[in-house]
């Protein structure tokens, strides 16, 4: 609030904050920087401010407590089932791309990894796919996120100057793109320790597996909907399979 004087009589002035929060029009965007608090829906996982002695304590016991889990679900020999004949599939499209080594996988017996996948790479396979998902796949989701989540759109001149804006879905299919690069080198130290050490052991493949499957199945639909519960879970699964196959691979003579 200020004073001026309009013939030597004072005039009070308030000043007006400009509300950074309003709407594009047509859009529903908004121009702040980032959502309040009061906009983000409440989770059973949240931690208060006052919590923070808590959290260390939670996460370890979560992680850790999720390994066995991921073992029992590891002996039901799901994943792999899931994957038996789509893998091969997918592996056989792959190779038609031109990439005369990948034909290597497809000389293995029937009995195998779906189509022809040798015994020996099934590890490579599932690799294979889940690089074309993290790279590729949410690739194409974080710049879908981006593209309806801003009024601009996606500026590929400066593709990250936008991510901080984004709220709702938008935000959340970046986020999952995000996290799934963050995980990744877990993935790939996990898979090439079980293909150097043990690549026709069943149970450190369906370990791997379950990674996979978790994550691509599971956790970014999770993600990209706003489940977090299953989204968490999954994410949990996800790590534990690949502690306890690092575990595994570790206690092996």
């Amino acid at each position: 609030m200020s004073h001026i004087f309009d013939n030597d009589k004072p005039v009070t002035v308030r000043a007006v904050a400009k509300d950074t929060n309003i709407p594009h029009e047509g859009t529903g965007l908004t121009s702040t920087s980032s959502p309040s608090s009061s906009d983000i829906p409440k989770s059973v996982a949240d931690f208060g401010p006052d919590e923070g002695w808590f959290v260390p304590v939670s996460v370890h016991a979560l992680f850790l407590g999720f390994v066995p889990v991921a073992e029992y679900l590891a002996r039901l020999r799901l994943t792999t089932h899931v994957f038996n004949k789509g893998l091969g599939a997918f592996t056989w499209a792959m190779a038609g791309f031109g990439f005369s080594s990948s034909t290597k996988l497809l000389s293995g017996s029937a009995g195998g990894m779906g189509m022809g996948v040798a015994a020996d790479k099934k590890i490579v396979a599932l690799g294979l796919f889940y690089s074309v998902v993290t790279f590729v796949g949410t690739a194409a989701l974080s710049i879908t996120g981006q593209t309806i989540g801003r009024k601009e759109g996606y500026q590929n001149y400066e593709p990250r100057r936008g991510k901080a804006d984004l709220k709702g879905m938008a935000h959340r299919m970046v986020a999952a793109h995000q996290n799934v690069l963050e995980t990744f080198p877990l993935f790939a130290l996990t898979a090439a320790l079980v293909q150097f050490t043990a690549p026709t052991n069943d149970h450190l493949i369906e370990l791997v597996a379950l990674h996979v499957f978790s994550k691509t199945f599971i956790y970014l639909p999770a993600y990209v909907l706003g489940i977090d519960a299953a989204r968490s879970t999954s994410h949990f699964i996800s790590i534990g399979a690949c502690l306890r196959a690092l575990t595994l691979v570790a206690l092996s003579p």
